[in-house]
């Protein structure tokens, strides 16, 4: 799978380790914007630059949710409850083959 199917498509499943990549990815291009277009270029045209992050952020849930073998509008509730998104990256996801493709650690662990 290539870094560009990862970040920015939204089928397939995605597994845990990946998942917490991307929200990692998430916050740090948040962060780094908001920083940089308030301090250093002092404008508020951040929210241009931060819909890329946005999108790898809702892509990498709603894979997470293919992984648990429920559909992507799962994605509405759990990212805005409480603690939705670290219960997100913390449940392991259906073993075996589900209805949105195949096992994301089956594959790491037959190479």
């Amino acid at each position: 799978m290539s870094w560009w199917t990862i970040l920015f498509s939204f089928s397939g499943r995605m597994n845990r380790a990946k998942y917490w990549l991307c929200v990692l990815i998430f916050y740090v291009s948040i962060f780094s914007t908001l920083y940089i277009s308030i301090d250093v270029l002092q404008t508020d045209n951040a929210a241009i630059i931060v819909f890329p992050a946005v999108w790898i952020h809702y892509a990498a849930a709603i894979k997470r949710l293919h992984d648990l073998d429920k559909s992507g509008w799962w994605v509405i509730p759990w990212l805005c409850i409480p603690g939705g998104q670290i219960i997100l990256g913390a449940l392991a996801g259906t073993p075996g083959t589900n209805r949105f493709g195949p096992d994301p650690l089956a594959t790491l662990q037959a190479a």
